[in-house]
């Protein structure tokens, strides 16, 4: 399944700025939409937009798929109009791909909790971020961070993390 269709499939609304983003790639994630993807939701859209909006979701529509440029210049324009900001459209995306890291731990402490804090700050460390990474803001010792313990701890953080996320995101 695409990354678009699991944020589909688990509910969370997806606005113009989401798609947006989703077409830029977020943070050294790469594209995480395609150009099909893209045209198909904005056939979906055409039933629900409003008269302001519909010939730019009408174009975006009916755009070739090998029009990047123009498929992106379409996007920005409605996301412009979008009520969400661009910082929301990172969050679905955030989540999706922090679900699909958690996922691909193995239960290393070392590697686990390296990818945690690599995972991290391709957003930058958000301020509102589960993880405890080693040296940022804190004094702990590598002998004492790289530990199961301290793995298993972060992970449930991670888990309650992405619960709250997803019920602030399916709100919205």
């Amino acid at each position: 399944m695409t990354y678009l269709g699991k944020l589909k499939a688990s509910g969370i609304p997806i606005g113009w700025s989401a798609l947006l983003v989703g077409w830029d790639g977020v943070d050294g994630h790469g594209r995480l939409v395609s150009s099909e993807e893209v045209t198909a939701y904005a056939a979906e859209q055409l039933e629900f937009v409003g008269a302001p909006h519909y010939s730019e979701v009408l174009a975006l529509a009916g755009a070739n798929p090998s029009d990047e440029e123009g498929i992106r210049r379409a996007l920005s324009t409605l996301a412009e109009c979008d009520r969400e900001i661009r910082a929301d459209g990172v969050r679905p995306w955030r989540l999706l791909l922090l679900k699909e890291t958690i996922q691909e731990l193995d239960e290393d402490p070392l590697y686990d909790l390296i990818r945690l804090t690599e995972f991290w700050a391709s957003f930058d460390y958000p301020t509102d971020m589960p993880h405890v990474a080693q040296g940022v803001g804190n004094r702990i010792s590598p002998t004492e961070y790289y530990t199961e313990s301290m793995l298993k701890q972060s992970i449930h953080r991670h888990l309650e993390w992405i619960e709250k996320e997803e019920r602030i995101l399916r709100q919205t």
